[in-house]
């Protein structure tokens, strides 16, 4: 069965099954690493960490254990933590023995929602849904993503056609976004209808500001070291941004797949003396803290955490403009949004030059902050799914 890690006490399942004046949501993902689904779940323990919400008890089910975890971050009591079991001999199997696992705590909790987050999954919980049919089962689909350029982007349309949006995403009573720009997309694209969407913004659960007057690094990204967020193009950007500026240092906060790419892309630029690779932290306002300015170059993004953790401590945001980015960021406001490299560059050069300005997009920054996507999102996410059941 799925491996119980309780965020307190292992071997848990029999322990914990909620009681009848409980409400209880289970959540589904592929991993609890890092990147910003991963951080939204951990927020979202915690914001059920108070009297408000102490009788709903959550379980998060993933299918990956990795090596870096927020399970450690999660500290409430009420959430229960399950990794999928692994069949190492009998591989093909493996996405039964998924379906069998999760329909058996789902036997055994009665949960009142269940949140899938992405889509990846929808297969094996529209078969759980067949199984036991006689259940009626509460689905919640949280889209974190725009689908059209993620599958463009890294060109897996053929493997995720628009038949399979329509076929699974038909299991679900409600599909959350985070974004105005992702809803669009899943009506006009996948044509889900526009009345099963609802916009919950993402949010922080705590927002004080961690003063530090000396900074080590003029730049910083974080969040993983994958494709989609087109880091070797920053390096691309960051060596044009020395020609002007050739004391520039960038601090990229995180891991993944493309760090070998990024390594060759330091080599190529010369830029060892520049860049500073920090493998993934737990608390990253210290590294927020030590910096100046906060820089993206994704293709894709939903409404990341790593921005909205940035835009909180001050940092103003240089952006590569990508689909979706006006929905949170205005230009020459709160954020610069370059349409090119070169621009982006000149921008970076520009709030390192001009303390001014710097603090300017970086106050209003932190005011979008604290106006728009603050823990009343959570709050709403929550209230969200309890008025589905």
């Amino acid at each position: 069965m799925i491996e119980s890690n309780h965020a307190h006490n292992k071997n848990s399942m029999t322990r914990h099954k909620p009681k009848k004046d409980k409400q209880t949501i289970f959540i589904l993902f592929d991993n609890f690493s890092l990147g910003g689904i991963q951080q939204k779940i951990t927020l979202l323990g915690r914001f059920l960490d108070t009297p408000e919400y102490h009788h709903i008890s959550s379980y998060y089910i993933f299918n990956t254990k990795t090596s870096f975890s927020y399970k450690k971050d999660v500290t409430n009591k009420q959430v229960h933590i399950y990794y999928e079991k692994k069949l190492p001999l009998f591989q093909r199997f493996q996405q039964i023995f998924y379906i069998a696992q999760v329909t058996a705590l789902i036997m055994k909790y009665n949960p009142d929602v269940i949140v899938q987050f992405e889509y990846q999954n929808l297969p094996a919980l529209y078969w759980i849904k067949k199984i036991i049919f006689w259940k009626k089962l509460h689905i919640v689909i949280s889209q974190e993503t725009m689908i059209s350029s993620y599958c463009k982007s890294l060109q897996i349309s053929t493997e995720y056609p628009v038949s399979f949006f329509k076929k699974y995403f038909a299991i679900a009573e409600k599909i959350i976004v985070p974004t105005e720009k992702i809803k669009t997309d899943l009506i006009n694209v996948y044509h889900q209808k526009k009345n099963t969407i609802t916009i919950v913004p993402n949010g922080l659960c705590n927002t004080t500001y961690y003063h530090q007057k000396s900074k080590k690094f003029d730049c910083i990204y974080m969040g993983r070291f994958a494709k989609e967020k087109n880091l070797p193009r920053l390096i691309t950007i960051l060596s044009q941004v020395k020609k002007q500026y050739n004391t520039i240092q960038l601090l990229l906060l995180g891991e993944g797949d493309e760090l070998s790419t990024i390594e060759k892309a330091i080599q190529k630029y010369d830029l060892s003396q520049n860049v500073t690779i920090h493998t993934s932290v737990h608390d990253i306002s210290p590294y927020i803290s030590q910096s100046k300015i906060f820089v993206l170059t994704s293709k894709i993004e939903g409404l990341p955490f790593a921005l909205l953790e940035a835009m909180n401590q001050k940092l103003p945001p240089v952006v590569l403009e990508y689909p979706g980015v006006y929905g949170c960021l205005s230009h020459n406001k709160n954020a610069l949004i370059a349409k090119n490299n070169n621009q982006m560059a000149n921008y970076i050069i520009t709030l390192l030059k001009n303390n001014m300005k710097r603090e300017f997009i970086a106050s209003n920054a932190r005011k979008t902050i604290l106006s728009n996507y603050n823990k009343n999102c959570f709050r709403l996410f929550i209230d969200t799914l309890l008025s589905i059941h």
